[in-house]
């Protein structure tokens, strides 16, 4: 009876973080870079925080590229949970402007907002999952 009653307060404890948590984790496409191309961005978790890489990329005819030097590239890291959805302190790298930005990233109904700042500077993209 004891480890049933505190198998109970476990599962208690934990219910409404579960389902208020959305997961962020799995595949986005990204929108078109300034060539015209994009990516499927795989977001995964990596030791505690969160992680993003390129599985697949595309251009501008949506034509895969299938030997693009961005496959495998880890464009997201770094990002902590923050907590409803929110995930900070983290990097992106825009692979089309070899550049890497402090990043956050906000999962929504729609897909994730990933929003990258370099100084005063930010940009935002809603990334939209891959089925």
């Amino acid at each position: 009876m004891r480890v049933l009653r505190t198998f109970a307060v476990i599962a208690l404890t934990m219910f409404p973080a579960a389902v208020g948590a959305e997961s962020v984790f799995g595949i986005y496409q990204t929108l078109a870079g300034n060539n015209g191309g994009y990516a499927h961005v795989e977001i995964y978790p990596c030791e505690e925080k969160v992680c993003g890489v390129v599985r697949r990329a595309f251009a501008d005819s949506r034509q895969e590229i299938k030997d693009d030097p961005a496959l495998n590239v880890r464009i997201i890291w770094n990002m902590k949970p923050l907590g409803n959805g929110r995930y900070g302190g983290g990097k992106i790298y825009a692979v089309d402007r070899d550049q890497t930005f402090s990043a956050t990233m906000t999962r929504k109904k729609e897909g994730l907002e990933v929003s990258g700042c370099l100084l005063l500077f930010c940009s935002s993209q809603l990334w939209k999952p891959v089925k």
